[in-house]
C-alpha cells in the first residue's frame, strides 16, 4: 500500500512500543501521526493475541499466578452507579491483568484481562488448562505445580477444572507499618496492604497434592508485574498513558508478552553464563527472534485476514439469502421466516453480573415468554428463546459452564415457599 510507513520506521515503532514509551511521544520522537502508531499497535497487536491463544503443549514443571490492576477509560470512583450497573464487566474502570509464568523459565504462558470476580479467575485458569498437554480424560499428561496468592476464587477453581491431576499451593502475605528499628508496630487485615505498609511474613500452604516447598512463592511472577508495569505504559502507575479502549489495552499487552517471550533476553553481566531467551530455555523456540520477525509475522496475518475477509463477503455475496426478519409479540428481536409456525417453548436468562444462566418454560411466571416479571429490559440481564429444551440446557451451559440450572418453578417443579418464622 502506498500509504503505508516504511518498513524499517514501522519496525522502530514496534519496537518503542514494547520498551514502555507511550504512543504521543512515539508520534514526536518519529514524526509520524498518532494515527501511524495505532495502526501498528493494532495489526500487531491483533497477531501478538492469536499467537499466544495458539499456544498448546507446553513442557512446563511450575506455574506462578498473579494479578496486577489497571483502569481503562477512567478510574472506578468517577463512574456513576448507573454506569457501574450497565459496565460492571471489567471493559471500563478498574480492570485487573492476570498473568500465568513458568517458574523454571520465565516464560508467560497466558494472560487474561477483566475484573477481579470469579467468572475472570475460571477463564483465565481455563486459558492455562489449554496451555498444558492433557490426555483423554482431561488430566494433565505431566506433574504441574500451580502457585497463586491468597485470592479466595483461586482454590475452588483450580479443583474444579484440574482436579486432583496438579499439585496446587497459596502464599498468604502479611503486610504492616515497621519501625525504624524494624520492630512490628501493626499489621494490615489478612492479605490486605494499606499505603504505607510493608511486607512482614507470608504463609505457604499446600492445597491439592503434595508440591514442593521449593515451588511454593510468587516471585518470579512478581517481578514480571513490575516489568510489565515497567515496559508498558497502559500499566504505570498515576499515569496519563492509560487505554481510552479495552480491546487496546489487550493488543499492547499481548505484544509485550511476545516480546518478552521471544525477543527478549536477560542481562548477563553479573552472570557468567549465556542465556537465550525465554521461548528458547522452554525448547519451543531454536533462535532469537528480532522486532522486525514480529513485524514480518504482522504483515503476513493482516494480508491472511484480508484474504479471509474477501472469501467471506464473494461467498455471501453468491448465496445472497432472502431471510425476512420482524418483530414479534412474543419479545423476540428477531425471528426468521422458518420459525414462524411456533412460538419458543423455553427461554435462557444470562443474569452478566451473577454469571448465570437459567432455563425457563415460556409459561413460567419468572419468563413470561421472555418478559420477565416486570416486563421491563434489565441493564445486567438477557433473554435467549429456544424451541427445544435440550438446546436451551446446551446453550445455557455454554454460556455459564459452572454456573447454569433449571427454573425450580416451572421445570424442576420442586419449589417449595420458604416458612416464615416469627
Amino acid at each position: 500500500m502506498a500509504n503505508r510507513l516504511p518498513r524499517d520506521k514501522r519496525a522502530q515503532i514496534l519496537h518503542a512500543l514494547v520498551e514502555g514509551v507511550g504512543m504521543r511521544s512515539i508520534s514526536r520522537i518519529f514524526d509520524v501521526h498518532t494515527k501511524s502508531v495505532d495502526r501498528v499497535l493494532h495489526e500487531a497487536g491483533d497477531l501478538a493475541i492469536s499467537y499466544i491463544d495458539a499456544l498448546g503443549n507446553l513442557p512446563v514443571r511450575a506455574i506462578q499466578a498473579d494479578e496486577l490492576w489497571g483502569f481503562v477509560q477512567t478510574k472506578k470512583f468517577e463512574l456513576s452507579a448507573m454506569q457501574l450497573d450497565t459496565l460492571g464487566d471489567g471493559k471500563k474502570g478498574r480492570v485487573w491483568v492476570f498473568l500465568a509464568v513458568c517458574a523454571d523459565t520465565r516464560f508467560i504462558l497466558t494472560y487474561h484481562i477483566g475484573s477481579h470476580m470469579k467468572a475472570d479467575v475460571i477463564a483465565f485458569m481455563e486459558k492455562v488448562a489449554r496451555k498444558l498437554p492433557r490426555d483423554g480424560d482431561g488430566c494433565v499428561k505431566q506433574e504441574v505445580t500451580i502457585t497463586t496468592d491468597a485470592l479466595r476464587s483461586y482454590h475452588d477453581v483450580v479443583e474444579q477444572i484440574f482436579g486432583s491431576s496438579v499439585n496446587y499451593g497459596m502464599v498468604t502475605k502479611q503486610y504492616g507499618r515497621k519501625s525504624k528499628q524494624g520492630d512490628v508496630i501493626r499489621l494490615s487485615p489478612e492479605n490486605e496492604k494499606r499505603p504505607g505498609d510493608r511486607y512482614v511474613s507470608e504463609k505457604r500452604e499446600a492445597k491439592i497434592g503434595t508440591p514442593a516447598e521449593r515451588d511454593l512463592h510468587t516471585c518470579y511472577v512478581e517481578r514480571h508485574n513490575a516489568n510489565a508495569r515497567m515496559q508498558n505504559r497502559r500499566l504505570t502507575r498515576k499515569t496519563y498513558g492509560f487505554s481510552r479502549k479495552f480491546l487496546n489495552l489487550e493488543r499492547q499487552l499481548a505484544l509485550w508478552i511476545l516480546y518478552r517471550n521471544y525477543c527478549w533476553i536477560p542481562d548477563n553481566k553479573r552472570k557468567a553464563i549465556d542465556r537465550g531467551t525465554a521461548a528458547m530455555a522452554l525448547g519451543i523456540e531454536e533462535s532469537l527472534w528480532s522486532v522486525g520477525d514480529i513485524l514480518d509475522l504482522s504483515d503476513a496475518f493482516r494480508e491472511e485476514k484480508a484474504e479471509l475477509t474477501r472469501a467471506e463477503t464473494e461467498s455471501d455475496a453468491a448465496a445472497a439469502p432472502d431471510v425476512r426478519e420482524f418483530k414479534s409479540e412474543a419479545g423476540l428481536d428477531t425471528v426468521h421466516a422458518t420459525d414462524l409456525l411456533q412460538l419458543p417453548t423455553h427461554w435462557v436468562y444470562h443474569h452478566k453480573r451473577h454469571y448465570s444462566a437459567k432455563v425457563h418454560a415460556s409459561e413460567c411466571t419468572n419468563c413470561r415468554d421472555g418478559q420477565g416479571k416486570t416486563n421491563s429490559a434489565s441493564p445486567v440481564g438477557e433473554w435467549y428463546p429456544f424451541f427445544d429444551l435440550d438446546d436451551a440446557r446446551r446453550f445455557a451451559q455454554q454460556l455459564e459452564p459452572y454456573n447454569h440450572s433449571d427454573c425450580r418453578v416451572c421445570i424442576v417443579k420442586e419449589y417449595q415457599k420458604r416458612e416464615h418464622r416469627f
